[in-house]
């Protein structure tokens, strides 16, 4: 006659497996070049490298996450108004390679940054194109975690 499992062992073998299949799909929801779409539910594509954004711009390339360096050759006033509740944000020109500028709009919700004319920045958000450069935008945390936290490293320190 065969022993037969007891509860508190089916639990056990339960719980084993229940950790294999969590570590699984763990591994296959953390992929490095790619971060969610809150639209679409999708996956954004990622570029990096300071030649990335002259590329997106190329190509009129839209909703990718980027991580480049470049210098700030004009800060923007503040943009206050929010309408639609994406919030007021601090508004900057980078240069970057490529003969390529892009305005960086960071959420004030998460800090302003104290960057001046003349600095260099180094930074991670999303691209969306436009016939000026682009604009870099979700420079921070998010909160809802629909997205890749971006950030701003200015001065040794990193903000968002």
């Amino acid at each position: 006659m065969k022993p037969r499992m007891n509860a508190s062992a089916w639990r056990a073998v339960f719980r084993i497996l229940l950790t294999i299949i969590t570590v699984i799909l763990g591994r296959k929801a953390t992929k490095p070049t790619k971060t969610p779409s809150r639209r679409s539910g999708t996956t954004k594509p990622v570029a990096a490298g300071d030649q990335a954004i002259a590329q997106l711009f190329a190509r009129r390339q839209s909703d990718t996450i980027v991580e480049a360096a470049g210098t700030i050759v004009k800060i923007l006033p503040d943009d206050l108004y929010d309408e639609d509740g994406s919030g007021q944000h601090q508004q900057f020109l980078v240069d970057m390679p490529g003969d390529v500028t892009v305005k960086i709009a960071h959420n004030l919700k998460f800090g302003h940054v104290p960057v001046r004319e003349g600095d260099r920045v180094r930074f991670k958000g999303e691209y969306e194109w436009n016939d000026r450069g682009g604009c870099i935008h979700w420079t921070h945390h998010d909160p809802k975690k629909w997205r890749e936290d971006g950030w701003i490293e200015y001065g040794g320190k990193r903000y968002g």
